[in-house]
């Protein structure tokens, strides 16, 4: 009788070892060493232009830093220049849409406040779908691929016209005595094939410009 409870010891002991060991087995390989975690990036605001819902981050490259503080300017003064108000927002959109490096997926789509409301959702799916399309996703902040940056604009002009578009299916409809087109050219950091200038149409949506066309 004895025997064959010291018997039975033994087995419930290798049960419990062989059991203990799954677990932990189980518990090692599912905490893979190479597991990574998505990198939580928190944007802080540096500054603002009141009255205008203008806003600046400390992720924006060098460029669009001095262009926001020369926009800052520009408004906030008592005689302000609307034809500069037009080119340095165009300019400011340039840096930022055509900057992919600071992108961390192909639906973070740069310069969406400076487009016309009504078209907003279109221009991003558009942008998404093209441009921003074979963006590498960096949510994890291992990203090898090689994206632009807008280093500097190179020309910049505009000019002053009328301007018309009715979309009803879209509830669209812009009159716009005096309209703005502003041609410009740019370069990147490093050339790797991308749109280097753009004509940008823009009209006035209550107190700001926007952009309602890009070619």
């Amino acid at each position: 009788m004895k025997k064959v409870l010291k018997i039975l010891l033994v087995i419930l002991i290798l049960i419990a070892l062989l059991i203990g060991g799954f677990f932990l087995v189980k518990k090692v390989f599912s905490n893979k060493p190479d597991e990574k975690e998505p990198v939580v990036v928190e944007l802080k605001k540096l500054d603002e232009i009141k009255g205008y819902d203008y806003l600046l981050y400390d992720n924006s490259t060098e460029l669009y830093k001095e262009l926001f503080n020369e926009l800052k300017t520009n408004l906030e003064s008592t005689e302000m220049d609307e034809a500069k108000y037009a080119e340095t927002i165009s300019k400011m959109f340039v840096a930022e849409f055509y900057t992919l490096s600071t992108k961390v997926t192909n639906q973070d789509v740069g310069g969406i406040d400076f487009i016309y409301s009504g078209i907003r959702d279109n221009f991003k799916l558009k942008a998404s779908d093209t441009i921003y399309k074979y963006i590498e996703s960096n949510v994890y902040g291992d990203r090898e691929q090689k994206l632009p940056e807008v280093l500097e604009i190179v020309s910049c002009s505009s000019t002053v016209g009328k301007y018309s578009y009715k979309d009803d299916d879209n509830k669209i409809n812009i009159n716009d005595e005096k309209s703005y087109v502003v041609k410009l050219t740019w370069n990147y950091k490093e050339d790797l094939g991308y749109q280097t200038s753009a004509t940008i149409r823009l009209v006035h949506e209550k107190n700001i410009l926007t952009i309602v066309s890009i070619d």
